[in-house]
């Protein structure tokens, strides 16, 4: 509780802070009373537990103050670590963490935003650090700490992803759930296919979410959190081919109430490599980039010979020292969240209504479900470009007709003249005529020309009369 404290014979405030007591002294120069000293504690106890920033300390603030009061009491617990993560590289430990608020400015953010471009991070990641600045200022703004954001006036970047996210089609998903050895992993990958539910939800599902009776899947917890990354728990229908699945992880998870629990019962840890699950699965399956067979001899002495090939080639050998090429599978670019990309691609293959796969999702914007997660295959592409109306093809002229053709557009005086400034190309012979020679005569020019003149001007006005 706020109080006020007498100190060498002046009054100081005493609050409590969520870390712990503070203390707090009059400005040098005055003097607190008993009262003022206790006003002044309860509103700064106030301030310190409602996440609020005094605005007398406003102006000592930097930036990397400001970015850990954010962090501290307004940065949701679902993107703490992520948020933490990205401030720590960017700004904490950058020399821009150090300025004073007073010296942030829009020139300042657009700066540090070019350097990390400059050191090779992706648009998307430039991107996410200026929003996150721009929501600290504006929680500062509303705390009435700040008036200015200078995040906001920098130059926003594209979301876009770089390299797009390819879906597996309808007929790789057998192949990829067969080549799962792990009956739990097969479980969780067909049940990531079928729900669209991220990696943290999955390892957090509990049986008693799962309803058999009634078909449904209730969805309320991400890893450790009681909540989702939305902040919402969501019900979707139990799909038919996904329901044997759950059946057979509910009962290999014995007396554990979660659906796909670790080996002692207890909850799987979000550094779960559930990447490695896909991919090993894909390379299984044979669902890779391509081939490179390397020469391992001329690896060694450092100078490899390498040869990308579609498909995996036995019978190559080096152009060099003559020895057999070895095949190494190029890997696919896949992720586990990219089985959440393919059901929502597969949904709309299917026509399911956008606002259907939004709920699916569960997105708050239809635009991230639009933008994001509806890929098109290219079957798709080519019989969309198909439904053009079809026009006659051109008549195709025989070789003989068409020089024939162009053998009377000579002779009847159709060939375009030579200017008179076309430089005249001469034989090599004494006495050689000039190759050009037929159209580049200065009488025939002329003939030309003055049969291509204007009127003069009385012509023109009698021509019109």
């Amino acid at each position: 509780m706020a109080h006020a404290e007498k100190h060498r014979g002046t009054w100081r405030a005493r609050y409590k802070t969520p870390k712990g007591w503070d203390r707090a002294h009059a400005p040098r120069g005055t003097r607190w009373t008993k009262s003022q000293a206790k006003a002044e504690a309860a509103r700064l106890e106030r301030a310190a537990l409602g996440g609020e920033l005094p605005p007398a300390e406003a102006e000592r603030l930097t930036l990397a103050d400001l970015c850990r009061w954010w962090l501290e009491n307004w940065c949701k617990e679902a993107s703490h670590g992520r948020e933490l993560s990205r401030l720590k590289t960017s700004i904490l430990e950058h020399a821009i963490g150090e300025l004073p608020l007073r010296r942030v400015t829009a020139d300042v953010v657009e700066a540090r935003l070019r350097e990390m471009e400059a050191a090779g991070s992706a648009p998307a990641t430039v991107e996410h650090v200026r929003r996150t600045l721009r929501a600290v200022f504006n929680r500062a703004a509303k705390a009435k700490v700040w008036n200015r954001n200078p995040a906001a006036e920098a130059h926003a970047r594209s979301m876009d992803p770089v390299r797009e996210t390819r879906p597996l089609t309808a007929e790789d998903l057998p192949r990829v759930v067969a080549a799962i050895d792990e009956p739990w992993k097969r479980d969780l990958v067909v049940t990531a296919l079928y729900t669209a539910m991220r990696k943290n939800e999955l390892l957090a599902l509990r049986r008693d979410a799962l309803d058999f009776d009634a078909g449904t899947i209730r969805i309320e917890r991400s890893g450790s959190r009681t909540t989702t990354k939305g902040g919402h728990a969501d019900t979707l229908p139990m799909a038919a081919p996904l329901r044997p699945y759950l059946e057979h992880a509910v009962d290999a998870a014995g007396t554990s109430e979660l659906v796909f629990p670790a080996p002692g019962g207890h909850q799987r840890p979000a550094t779960t490599d559930a990447v490695a699950i896909i991919r090993q699965a894909l390379l299984k399956a044979g669902l890779v980039e391509a081939w490179d067979h390397v020469c391992r001899r001329c690896k060694g002495k450092g100078t490899p010979h390498v040869e990308r090939h579609a498909e995996r080639r036995t019978d190559l050998r080096c152009p060099r020292c003559a020895m057999r090429l070895w095949p190494k599978p190029v890997r696919r670019p896949f992720t586990f969240h990219g089985l959440r990309h393919t059901g929502a691609s597969l949904l709309a293959r299917a026509k399911v209504p956008i606002h259907v796969l939004q709920r699916v999702l569960r997105h708050r914007s239809i635009d991230t479900t639009v933008r994001r997660y509806v890929h098109l295959y290219d079957g798709d592409l080519r019989a969309a470009l198909e439904q053009l109306p079809a026009l006659p093809p051109p008549a195709k002229a025989r070789p003989a007709e068409a020089a024939e053709r162009r053998a009377a557009a000579v002779v009847g005086g159709h060939a375009p003249a030579v200017p008179p400034f076309a430089r005249v190309v001469k034989g090599e012979g004494p006495g050689a005529p000039a190759e050009n020679a037929d159209a580049s005569g200065p009488s025939e020019w002329r003939a030309v020309q003055d049969s291509n003149l204007w009127p003069s001007a009385p012509e023109a006005d009698a021509l019109s009369s």
